[in-house]
């Protein structure tokens, strides 16, 4: 069974996991894959079709040639409007808030939904398990895509069409990630930098385990979060917490924390949307004596369209992270997304993707990065 193999290569200052995939022989035994939950599932056969929560796993599917196999999509209005011509063979399933076991049994026994975030949660999964439904549990962003396209392709039978169209978009990733690499690694050493990553929902920074964070690590210094003690940081951690803002200010103040990246949401893609997310932040608004927030933060804030944070286009991530960091890639990233676009037939946005905050006598203003 095709697998996918994780070669650690380590050099200093440079990213270092690469992903290849390997084809050691056929498996004649049941399908079975662990889901993002810990869940077994085990199939008899592969998947001829599913239906879909959210946007992230039919995205997915679509980069493995499998589009006509997504037979309904639980999305908003304006997500449906922009992906539905994509895939002709579903239909849309309302909302997950309005979906019910019923409406998913129309289209199929297996439906292929997020972890945790915008899911089927509760009552609906009890319905679901009634009416024999399997639910198959894969996020296909953050730090679980690459695995989560591999069990895709082990679902749905790993044809030698599956496996080329995996092994294409390995070849993609890996392409642009080894250019950051060898860039990061001939730069001046960072080490010592601190950062602190925020997440969109303006409740919470990042941990030091979060995908985003390792990313960020790859390329530039250290979360600020690692070198603070007496508080449980092993989640997400809420900016509110009491103690926390304490503890940042002092470990500002001992290490002066040097940059803030900022994950917006998948509509943060222009200079006034993400000067909004900006000023709805705790940051903007609790945390004013760091460093970073200062007087002094011009090229310091940096504020980016969520789609470029994780997920499949999350590559484009280390090039928009490097560039913030003063590492010049050699990339165009309006060039990688186009050729995103072309490859895969989505019709992603080719600017907006990071803007930098500059706060000057107390004014915030946001102006955006095009690295070209």
């Amino acid at each position: 069974m095709l697998t996918i193999g994780i070669v650690a290569i380590v050099c200093v200052g440079a990213l270092a996991a690469y992903f290849i995939v390997l084809d050691d022989g056929g498996d004649d035994g049941p399908i079975q894959i662990v889901d993002g939950s810990g869940a077994t599932i085990t199939l008899d056969e592969p998947l001829t079709g599913a239906a879909t929560v959210n946007s992230n796993v039919p995205k997915a599917m679509k980069v493995l040639g499998l589009a006509d196999e997504v037979l309904s999509m639980s999305l908003s209005d304006a997500a449906w409007d922009s992906m539905k011509d994509q895939y002709t063979n579903a239909v849309r399933n309302g909302t997950t808030s309005s979906l019910t076991a019923e409406k998913l049994l129309e289209v199929s026994k297996y439906v292929i939904c997020p972890v945790s975030s915008m899911t089927i949660t509760g009552d609906k999964v009890t319905a679901c398990e009634n009416l024999g439904i399997t639910i198959i549990r894969l996020d296909c962003f953050g730090d679980s895509t690459l695995d989560d396209l591999d069990k895709i392709a082990t679902l749905f039978g790993r044809t030698n069409e599956i496996k080329d169209a995996l092994n294409s978009y390995y070849n993609i990733y890996n392409s642009v990630k080894n250019t950051v690499a060898g860039k990061v690694s001939a730069a001046p050493g960072t080490a010592s930098n601190t950062f602190l990553s925020y997440m969109n929902s303006s409740t919470a920074f990042y941990n030091q385990t979060s995908a985003i964070s390792v990313m960020t690590e790859e390329i530039y210094g250290k979360n600020a979060l690692r070198n603070i003690s007496g508080l449980d940081l092993s989640n997400i951690s809420n900016p509110t917490a009491d103690g926390l803002r304490e503890k940042i200010v002092e470990e500002d103040a001992a290490r002066s924390i040097d940059k803030i990246f900022i994950r917006g949401s998948s509509s943060t893609n222009t200079a006034s949307a993400a000067l909004t997310m900006w000023n709805g932040s705790k940051i903007a608004s609790d945390y004013t004596a760091l460093s970073a927030v200062g007087s002094n933060s011009v090229n310091k804030i940096y504020v980016f369209d969520s789609d470029f944070m994780s997920g499949l286009m999350g590559y484009i991530g280390f090039v928009l992270i490097a560039e913030a960091c003063g590492i010049d890639t050699g990339l165009n990233v309006a060039t990688l997304i186009t050729e995103f676009n072309t490859t895969y037939g989505f019709d992603e946005g080719t600017s907006g993707c990071m803007f930098m905050i500059t706060i000057a006598s107390g004014v915030a203003s946001a102006s955006e990065i095009v690295v070209t």
